[in-house]
């Protein structure tokens, strides 16, 4: 009896322990970076994109408004140069305030956003490599196209001359750095951390995403610039994009669209005198 009992019983040796594969960088690709939003219901990625979007102009159309009735009134003010400091401080404060209100529950809110400080030194790089990609892509084509369409360098020098009325002058460099920083991190908060990834979730597919928070970011810059200035633009919203879905972080991109728009402005300031 215990004969046959021990034949029909399966072998059980001494078994090796099995060690759960662990990805690079220690976390195990069972566990889903936090900004992927797994398990978030589609509805409420929707609901937040819009609830953003509602509160966020809330905030930001009434302060314009005032700032526009100001500058209208106050002749020793040229254009809006004088506020792009405090109306771009103001709307930076008022992007992380809505964004901390709308993610306040999630487990890690800060990661959800792409924003955590591991590998840091490494996104800032990413950041910087980014920059140079973004470069490459852009300029070689623009050039030719300047070539081929002499029409298309009336409408950059166009473009240039507007955004350079945006800004003082004698605006010191460091002040206009500032001010890139506040400009990329807010873009980027905006475009990258809420509207892709909210996107990503609502349609299942990065492409998706990236197309069309693209063309937002390329149409929210068409209030400012001439429709020529898209074929900068777009190639760098994706360029952002990539990166910041390589990277599962918005800091190479906070760092790239700074130093891209920095590095724009210095250099119309250089080729104007």
């Amino acid at each position: 009896m215990h004969a046959s009992a021990a034949q029909t019983l399966p072998a059980v040796g001494w078994a090796r322990p099995v060690a759960a594969p662990v990805a690079v960088g220690g976390t195990p690709p069972s566990v889903a970076h936090p900004i992927l939003l797994v398990g978030y219901p589609r509805w409420a990625a929707l609901g937040e994109i819009v609830l953003f979007a509602l509160l966020f102009l809330g905030l930001i159309v009434p302060m314009e408004l005032m700032v526009g009735l100001a500058v209208s009134s106050d002749e020793d003010l040229v254009g809006l140069g004088k506020w792009m400091l405090p109306i771009t401080a103001y709307r930076l404060v008022a992007t992380v305030g809505v964004l901390a209100l709308l993610v306040r529950r999630r487990p890690n809110p800060a990661a959800s956003l792409g924003l955590e400080s591991r590998g840091l030194g490494f996104n800032v790089l990413a950041g910087v490599a980014a920059l140079v990609a973004a470069y490459l892509l852009i300029y070689p084509p623009l050039l030719l196209l300047l070539w081929v369409v002499p029409g298309l360098a009336e409408q950059m020098g166009s473009n240039a001359e507007r955004l350079g009325d945006l800004l003082p002058p004698d605006m010191p460099w460091t002040h206009l750095l500032l001010l890139m920083i506040m400009v990329g991190t807010c873009e980027e908060l905006i475009f990258r951390s809420m509207l892709m990834t909210r996107l990503r979730r609502l349609t299942g597919s990065w492409w998706v995403a990236v197309v069309v928070s693209t063309a937002l970011f390329a149409a929210a810059h068409l209030g400012d610039q001439v429709p020529a200035a898209l074929l900068f633009i777009a190639p760098l919203s994706v360029v952002l994009s990539v990166v910041t879905i390589w990277r599962r972080s918005v800091v190479p991109a906070i760092v790239a669209h700074a130093l891209f728009n920095f590095s724009q402005m210095m250099g119309m300031r250089f080729l104007q005198g």
